[in-house]
């Protein structure tokens, strides 16, 4: 429990860290990000709540396998969205993970990102 505890601060340490030189360096919390977004498609389903304190959550579920959940930071640079996770429900994708995709297109109620994994999905606002 102790190491777990341990581990968590450490990662948040770094988080906030590289978020301090991000934000030194022009990345910021975009607003037009901030909601709750749904992309489907017959190939899967995602869901994000983004928030405006730089925390998101979500969900990815992938025909015939159960709902993977992930938790993080975000933050943007206009050309790009940089995912931070902090936690995974999945072995795949573990705590201390970055990723970012290509910010194509924003608009009041929709965003398109451009994947690492050559995806173009759809997020549509929700709520």
């Amino acid at each position: 429990m102790r190491h777990r505890s341990f581990r968590a601060l450490v990662l948040s340490l770094v988080f906030v860290g590289h978020l301090s030189i991000a934000v030194a360096q022009g990345y910021s919390l975009d607003p037009d990000f901030v909601g709750h977004w749904l992309y489907k498609s017959a190939d899967a389903i995602a869901t994000l709540a983004i928030e405006a304190d730089g925390t998101w959550s979500g969900t990815l579920t992938l025909p015939g396998q159960p709902e993977d959940r992930f938790e993080g930071r975000w933050t943007t640079d206009g050309e790009f969205i940089y995912w931070f996770y902090t936690k995974s429900s999945t072995p795949k994708i573990k705590p201390g993970a970055q990723d970012k995709d290509k910010i194509v297109e924003v608009g009041k109620d929709y965003f398109v990102l451009h994947t690492q994994h050559d995806h173009q999905p759809k997020y549509v606002r929700v709520k």
